[in-house]
């Protein structure tokens, strides 16, 4: 192995673990990810989603120009950078799981953000478990090879 898995990444707490319930629960904010690694990817623990949950996890980006302004970020086609619909409510696919959001940081425009965050929101009085931590894959201090992410891979990462 070229590199020490755990030395190619760098990670932190977005959203700690909370119910959230009627409300949006803002993640802390990742200054300038593109200047620390490829991409990063959002670890969402998600627990049982009660009643009548309607949850929507959506990334933001803050506007360089006035450092306080989010906004959505959008994908290629103009469309929001959301995760919602039947499988983030009650009885569907993500209750009770983990997924991984995966967000490219060179797909970000640095001259109009200057920080990116993961928000989760509830539109029900029902309260959702929901922590999200937050993974900066591929850090320019120690780039990974072809090896190590096949291996990265083969442990279940």
């Amino acid at each position: 192995m070229g590199h020490n898995l755990y030395q190619m990444v760098t990670g932190a707490t977005s959203i700690s673990s909370q119910a959230v319930n009627n409300t949006t629960v803002n993640g802390s904010a990742i200054l300038e990810p593109w200047k620390e690694g490829h991409q990063i990817v959002f670890v969402m623990n998600i627990g049982a989603l009660p009643g009548a949950t309607s949850m929507t996890y959506t990334i933001q980006g803050r506007l360089r120009s006035d450092g306080a302004t989010w906004q959505t970020l959008k994908d290629a086609s103009a469309n929001n950078l959301a995760l919602a619909g039947a499988k983030f409510d009650a009885g569907g696919a993500s209750e009770n799981s983990t997924l991984l959001a995966t967000l490219r940081c060179d797909a970000v425009d640095s001259g109009t953000y200057e920080a990116v965050r993961i928000i989760a929101a509830n539109s029900a009085a029902a309260a959702a478990i929901v922590g999200i931590s937050h993974i900066i894959w591929d850090v320019y201090s120690r780039p990974t090879s072809q090896t190590d992410e096949i291996f990265a891979v083969q442990i279940g990462l």
